[in-house]
Protein backbone atom coordinates (compact mmCIF):
# COMPACT_ATOMS: atom_id res chain seq x y z
CA UNK A 1 0.00 0.00 0.00
CA UNK A 2 0.91 3.54 -0.67
CA UNK A 3 -0.12 6.60 -1.08
CA UNK A 4 -0.05 8.88 -4.48
CA UNK A 5 -1.06 12.26 -5.05
CA UNK A 6 -3.66 12.98 -7.68
CA UNK A 7 -4.71 15.27 -10.28
CA UNK A 8 -8.79 15.58 -11.15
CA UNK A 9 -9.25 18.21 -14.01
CA UNK A 10 -12.42 18.38 -16.16
CA UNK A 11 -11.90 17.19 -19.82
CA UNK A 12 -13.88 19.60 -22.54
CA UNK A 13 -17.30 17.91 -23.53
CA UNK A 14 -15.78 14.44 -21.95
CA UNK A 15 -15.75 14.03 -18.10
CA UNK A 16 -12.94 14.61 -15.85
CA UNK A 17 -9.46 13.04 -15.88
CA UNK A 18 -7.60 11.83 -12.80
CA UNK A 19 -3.81 11.20 -12.84
CA UNK A 20 -0.89 11.17 -10.95
CA UNK A 21 2.90 11.22 -11.74
CA UNK A 22 6.01 9.27 -10.40
CA UNK A 23 6.30 7.01 -9.21
CA UNK A 24 3.59 5.28 -11.49
CA UNK A 25 2.77 7.69 -14.08
CA UNK A 26 -0.35 6.67 -15.31
CA UNK A 27 -3.89 8.46 -16.29
CA UNK A 28 -7.83 7.94 -16.49
CA UNK A 29 -11.03 9.10 -17.58
CA UNK A 30 -14.55 9.03 -16.25
CA UNK A 31 -17.65 10.76 -16.93
CA UNK A 32 -17.24 11.84 -13.18
CA UNK A 33 -14.67 12.92 -10.88
CA UNK A 34 -15.78 9.44 -8.73
CA UNK A 35 -15.31 7.29 -11.79
CA UNK A 36 -12.05 8.80 -12.96
CA UNK A 37 -10.53 8.38 -9.54
CA UNK A 38 -12.02 4.72 -9.31
CA UNK A 39 -10.20 4.00 -12.68
CA UNK A 40 -7.58 5.15 -11.57
CA UNK A 41 -7.13 3.05 -8.70
CA UNK A 42 -7.47 0.46 -10.73
CA UNK A 43 -4.94 0.82 -12.95
CA UNK A 44 -2.47 1.43 -10.24
CA UNK A 45 -3.64 -1.96 -8.74
CA UNK A 46 -2.98 -3.59 -11.89
CA UNK A 47 0.39 -2.06 -12.25
CA UNK A 48 0.83 -3.57 -8.79
CA UNK A 49 -0.36 -7.06 -8.90
CA UNK A 50 1.50 -7.65 -12.48
CA UNK A 51 4.68 -6.72 -9.97
CA UNK A 52 5.62 -2.55 -9.99
CA UNK A 53 6.95 -2.32 -6.74
CA UNK A 54 7.18 1.35 -4.96
CA UNK A 55 10.06 1.90 -2.68
CA UNK A 56 12.28 4.24 -0.65
CA UNK A 57 15.77 3.81 -0.81
CA UNK A 58 17.87 6.07 1.32
CA UNK A 59 21.15 7.41 0.04
CA UNK A 60 23.80 9.23 0.79
CA UNK A 61 25.41 10.11 4.70
CA UNK A 62 28.28 8.12 4.02
CA UNK A 63 27.66 5.72 6.82
CA UNK A 64 24.34 4.28 8.75
CA UNK A 65 22.93 6.27 11.20
CA UNK A 66 22.18 4.84 14.45
CA UNK A 67 19.09 4.07 15.51
CA UNK A 68 19.55 5.46 18.88
CA UNK A 69 21.70 8.10 20.28
CA UNK A 70 25.63 7.20 20.83
CA UNK A 71 26.26 8.64 24.02
CA UNK A 72 30.41 8.82 25.11
CA UNK A 73 31.18 6.35 27.77
CA UNK A 74 32.69 8.47 30.35
CA UNK A 75 31.66 10.36 34.05
CA UNK A 76 30.47 13.80 32.78
CA UNK A 77 28.06 12.31 30.00
CA UNK A 78 26.80 9.35 32.95
CA UNK A 79 26.06 12.06 35.47
CA UNK A 80 24.38 14.14 33.13
CA UNK A 81 22.24 11.44 31.90
CA UNK A 82 21.47 10.08 35.31
CA UNK A 83 20.87 14.03 35.97
CA UNK A 84 18.29 14.29 33.15
CA UNK A 85 16.47 10.82 34.59
CA UNK A 86 15.90 12.17 37.83
CA UNK A 87 14.81 15.13 36.23
CA UNK A 88 11.99 13.59 34.39
CA UNK A 89 11.42 10.85 37.84
CA UNK A 90 10.48 14.32 39.73
CA UNK A 91 7.99 15.94 36.38
CA UNK A 92 6.46 12.41 36.32
CA UNK A 93 5.72 13.14 40.37
CA UNK A 94 3.83 16.67 39.89
CA UNK A 95 0.55 17.20 38.45
CA UNK A 96 -0.07 18.30 35.28
CA UNK A 97 -0.79 22.17 35.38
CA UNK A 98 -3.54 21.62 32.93
CA UNK A 99 -5.40 19.13 34.94
CA UNK A 100 -8.62 19.95 36.63
CA UNK A 101 -7.39 21.06 40.50
CA UNK A 102 -10.46 19.54 42.13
Amino acid sequence: MFDVTVVIEPVAGNGFRASCGEPIRVSADGASREEALERLRRTLEDRVRGGVEVVRLRVGGGRDVPAAPVWPDDDLTRAWLEGVAAARAAADRRPDPWDDPS
